[in-house]
């Protein structure tokens, strides 16, 4: 088999481009950051807000104070801290519910708005279509 000098150059030129276009698709490095790893205490940020909705419960089990380390005075007022738990759940339940409502209200007004808007856009729409069908009539006449 005779091997032809112009079929060669052809294989070998297409052997180079299809290497450049795999070189060309193939993932770039990313820089990234070294740093040595140690022991240490764990240093942790969260960035994202939230809502916060603890138990009354959970609020009094939280501030309960043993029995064996305070007075009687400080078990007196752990007696009394799950009231105070307790009505400052149902506040913030309450304040939640009434931003929950305001927000509920504002979407619906949203909403309604713009309904009414496309309510308008049809109405300008069949009122165009009516004149032109009376145009349309009178230069029949």
């Amino acid at each position: 088999m005779k091997i032809n000098k112009q079929r060669l150059l052809l294989v070998a030129f297409a052997a180079v481009v299809a290497t450049i276009i795999v070189w060309a698709f193939l993932p770039k490095p990313i820089s990234v950051e070294v740093v040595r790893v140690t022991r240490g205490p764990l240093q942790v940020t969260v960035d994202h807000e939230g809502r916060t909705r603890v138990k009354a419960a959970e609020a009094a089990k939280c501030r309960a104070i043993p029995a064996l380390d305070r007075t009687r005075v400080a078990s007196e007022q752990a007696k009394t801290e799950p009231d105070r738990a307790q009505k400052l759940y149902v506040e913030a339940a309450m304040s939640h519910q009434e931003l929950d409502n305001a927000e509920l209200k504002s979407r619906t007004a949203d909403d309604e708005l713009k309904a009414a808007d496309f309510g308008a856009q049809i109405a300008t729409f069949e009122l165009e279509q009516a004149q032109a069908v009376l145009s349309g009539e009178k230069n029949r006449s």
